[in-house]
């Protein structure tokens, strides 16, 4: 049986339906169900074009099939559908492959289940229940236009963006799967939350945290556009909490606090990959390497803890223009290079800083080379370079730290603060600036120590009014001349 509505029709307390379909000559065309009625549907509605109203009443048996049709619950909120709304207890729309929901001014009671590839959710809508993606073969695209009020399980499906997604408070995306932001945004709430499933971020655009977070599975970024905005907030990387940039793609990591670093947590995937630490310190609990690819400093980027950064970049290192990289008390930063090359930690200009404070900084035999930038030294800082053997004269190569190379405009300023000391405790230390403002001590309270297994070749002169250079009287020191170190010095015993 079929029925053709034009009007809207009224139907009774305790209606039963066994129509195989309703046609809707348009639209406003459909059927209300009263206050406190009932409706049942042996046959499922096919086709619904028309108007559905359902308030305080209840609608059971079998589905309705929408395609474009509107149901109106808690007086006229209207819902679009090209699904399938399943009455009853159950109380679930289905989108089943390129179908879609869509919200105006709405408030959606029902469970929202997504089967199938290129479904869409839109509009003014609030969500009373979670969206289920029911699996891998699920896709979602996503233009709510207010914050979504409820979760978003993954379960290994895919989600796009067409308007920027916003949850309210304690609420996110549950479970594994794809995110592909389409330069949009994903933003959290004001909430703290802890985070279990690994997303695949495609172009992850900006993903801003609005409270800390923990992540305690992966996050994965590809592409060139991808940002995680902390906004002074904290994000830890609890358990298996890592964050993964892919093959040629970049991450910036901006204005945050990271804890629970260590080894693998912070990762890029081979030598084309960057991250961009901009306004970042990292609170180190263990070893952490950085062995792949390449990363630059914006702003600053601050190592903390009480462990050791290992840098091993197999491309170029950038402390960019007024950025610093800073080596925070109690901290080691290594760098042990993986190439030939010498000057993988670079500075942009002379305004790039490397601050060092109550620290060691430790180079292997690779040696290092600093130009361009600022060295700048506050308490007791230990420079050690491991020294490389000459295998036929038995005797270490001048292999170390490099400071400038014979260029005005390559050399490297090393600035010893008030009570600032750099230790020489170990190995090579090459002078090569060419300016005399190159090296600068605050104060009689800045003093150069070169210790007795340290090695100091001046290849330039180092000139100083004030502050104290102390060598071990076990020390080996190299002058091109005479006064090459032209200022207060004094021999000590170890």
């Amino acid at each position: 049986m079929s029925k053709l509505l034009s009007a809207l029709f009224f139907l009774g307390i305790g209606f039963y339906s066994s129509f195989a379909s309703l046609n809707f000559r348009s639209g406003t065309s459909g059927f209300v169900i009263p206050d406190g009625a009932n409706l049942f549907l042996q046959n499922k509605i096919q086709n619904c074009t028309g108007k559905v109203a359902i308030n305080s009443s209840s609608v059971s048996g079998q589905a309705i099939e929408f395609n474009g049709g509107t149901l109106h619950v808690n007086n006229n909120n209207a819902l679009t559908i090209v699904g399938t709304y399943h009455t009853g207890s159950t109380n679930k729309i289905v989108l089943s492959g390129s179908q879609s929901f869509q919200g105006n001014s709405s408030i959606s009671l029902q469970d929202i289940e997504v089967r199938g590839d290129n479904n869409r959710i839109s509009g003014d809508l609030v969500l009373s229940n979670d969206i289920v993606l029911q699996d891998v073969n699920a896709s979602l695209t996503c233009a709510v236009l207010r914050s979504i009020s409820q979760n978003i399980q993954l379960n290994n499906g895919t989600l796009f963006f067409e308007e920027n997604l916003r949850f309210v408070d304690g609420k996110m995306i549950l479970g594994n799967g794809i995110v592909r932001c389409n330069k949009r945004k994903l933003i959290l709430g004001a909430a703290e939350l802890t985070w279990n499933g690994s997303i695949y971020f495609d172009n992850g655009n900006d993903v801003e945290l609005n409270a800390a977070l923990h992540l305690a599975q992966t996050w994965t970024f590809s592409g060139p556009s991808n940002t995680v905005i902390g906004n002074g907030n904290v994000l830890y990387l609890d358990n298996h909490g890592k964050l993964v940039v892919e093959r040629g793609a970049s991450l910036i990591l901006r204005n945050m606090v990271i804890k629970n670093l260590s080894s693998e947590k912070i990762k890029c995937l081979d030598d084309s990959s960057k991250i961009i630490f901009q306004d970042v310190t990292l609170v180190q609990d263990d070893v952490f390497s950085f062995d792949k690819g390449s990363f630059d400093v914006l702003g600053y980027l601050d190592l903390t803890g009480s462990q050791t950064f290992v840098l091993q970049p197999t491309n170029i290192c950038t402390i960019k223009a007024n950025a610093m990289l800073a080596v925070e008390p109690h901290m080691t930063l290594s760098v042990d290079f993986v190439t030939t090359r010498t000057d993988m930690l670079a500075f942009e200009d002379s305004s790039s800083l490397l601050s060092l404070r109550n620290c060691t900084f430790h180079v292997t035999t690779t040696g290092i080379l600093l130009i361009g930038g600022s060295v700048s030294i506050d308490g007791s800082v230990s420079m050690c370079a491991e020294l490389k053997l000459d295998e036929l004269m038995l005797s270490s190569l001048p292999i170390g730290i490099s400071i400038g190379d014979f260029s005005e405009s390559r050399d490297c300023s090393i600035e010893i603060q008030s009570g600032g000391q750099l230790n020489i405790d170990n190995g090579w230390f090459i002078y090569k600036n060419v300016r005399a403002s190159s090296w600068r001590m605050y104060n009689d309270l800045s003093v150069l120590k070169i210790g007795p297994q340290g090695i100091l070749d001046l290849q330039q002169p180092i000139s100083y009014d004030q502050g104290l250079v102390r060598i071990a009287q076990s020390a080996t020191l190299y002058q091109r001349e005479p006064n090459y170190l032209d200022g207060s010095a004094q021999f000590f015993t170890s």
